[in-house]
């Protein structure tokens, strides 16, 4: 019964200025968010717009009604939007960097291909003889894997040089030197290529032992020069494909030596030959290194690559002292890269043990078929090989390095049981 009677003083208007307030409040309140979503969608519509002026109460100055319903503060009243901002266009990453513009070069294929195959003939003149021990113990009176010892020794004493020396001459000398050295050892474990008779003119043990330290010294020039190719030349989603290709080239160079070894070298005369055909490989890959290989490219890849290229030229001139032992203590002190580190350094001899004694185990095993022993042997490098692009690729889309490692690591100890 109040109610119908505030409702008829309402409607014939001696109503109480509290019920008037109650209704003005829930229709601004229905009407508030309406009010701020279209000011906000169309700002200049709402500028522009003629209202008729609006008082609130005699206090408030005339207002526009949609100020009026903006500035009203109910409890119950969603708050003004925001006004909407357009989204800005991506930046393309191969656009430019301030005024650097950056551009992947087609050319870094032809970088990352000569790369690995200096990589491939490195390991390949290392393991030239694992296919055939028993005729190069005849041949030359020594045990095939000495020279695989030798050249491993080279190369951890140039390993700690490598870092020094490219930073002071750059990535074209180094590598185009380290190609020429390669081709010099290889020309002393031949000796001239392609005289007859093959058997007179075939080196001593000594000069085998010259030739391997060479192409031991000049192997690091290959197989630590990827990351800094790929940070130079590649885009980030590239980079971890790009140097797992270069980095594990090198056992394809293994494979290549169980599949020509063990199809040439079963004679002094197919031995001296086989030599000869590295020899004149070497020197085929020297010359394209040095007429192809360049420092880095034209334009920079990414933002990171124009920011090193920027520091290094501004850099003063390193220093002429070995900065690779303090660096090195500095790694290991990171968090991570000591773990890191072992397990690379687990797998890498993991895989040189195997592939210097494929043929004597597998002899052992009782597997006399000379084809059958090399074709294992180069499955076995291929799988490698195969193995490092896929899981680089994998890593270059998720970039999850510690899941890929500890399943590597996982799959390794399943492996052996």
């Amino acid at each position: 019964r109040t109610m119908r009677g505030d409702l008829a003083r309402f409607t014939t208007g001696t109503h109480s200025p509290a019920l008037i307030s109650t209704a003005r409040n829930l229709m601004l309140g229905l009407l508030l968010p309406f009010a701020s979503g279209y000011s906000a969608a169309t700002p200049r519509l709402a500028a522009t717009a003629r209202v008729t002026p609006l008082r609130l109460s005699n206090a408030e100055p005339a207002v526009s009604g949609l100020q009026a319903l903006q500035r009203k503060a109910l409890p119950f009243a969603r708050p003004p939007l925001a006004p909407r901002r357009r989204r800005p266009p991506p930046v393309c990453s191969a656009s430019k960097v301030g005024s650097v513009p950056l551009a992947l070069d087609p050319h870094r294929w032809v970088q990352l291909g000569i790369l690995s195959m200096l990589a491939l003939l490195s390991d390949w003149t290392c393991f030239a003889t694992v296919a055939v021990p028993s005729e190069w113990m005849t041949l030359e009176g020594h045990d095939a894997a000495e020279l695989i010892d030798i050249f491993l020794a080279s190369n951890v004493v140039s390993c700690f040089l490598f870092t020094d020396i490219a930073a002071r001459l750059g990535l074209k000398k180094v590598v185009t030197g380290a190609a020429t050295m390669m081709a010099g050892g290889c020309l002393l474990r031949s000796g001239i290529p392609f005289v007859e008779p093959a058997i007179e003119v075939m080196p001593g043990y000594g000069w085998e032992v010259a030739g391997t330290i060479l192409v031991g010294m000049a192997q690091p020039f290959f197989q630590c020069t990827p990351p800094l190719l790929s940070a130079t030349w590649f885009g980030s989603s590239e980079r971890a494909l790009a140097t797992a290709t270069a980095i594990n080239f090198n056992q394809v160079g293994i494979a290549t030596a169980f599949i020509v070894g063990g199809l040439m070298a079963n004679s002094p005369e197919g031995m001296h030959a086989y030599f000869d055909v590295l020899a004149c490989v070497s020197i085929a890959a020297a010359a394209a290194t040095a007429l192809l290989f360049r420092d880095r490219p034209e334009t920079p890849p990414s933002a990171s690559a124009a920011a090193a290229a920027a520091e290094l030229a501004a850099a003063p001139p390193p220093a002429p002292r070995l900065e690779y032992p303090r660096k090195a203590l500095a790694l290991l002190r990171s968090p991570g890269f000591g773990v890191a580190t072992a397990s690379f350094v687990a797998s890498i001899g993991c895989t040189n043990v195997v592939s210097a004694f494929t043929a004597p185990a597998l002899a052992r095993a009782g597997l006399m078929d000379g084809m059958q022993i090399d074709l294992a042997g180069a499955g076995f490098q291929l799988a490698i090989v195969l193995g490092g692009i896929g899981l680089g690729g994998l890593v270059d889309r998720n970039k999850n390095f510690k899941l890929v490692i500890l399943s590597c690591l996982l799959s390794s100890v399943l492996a052996r049981h």
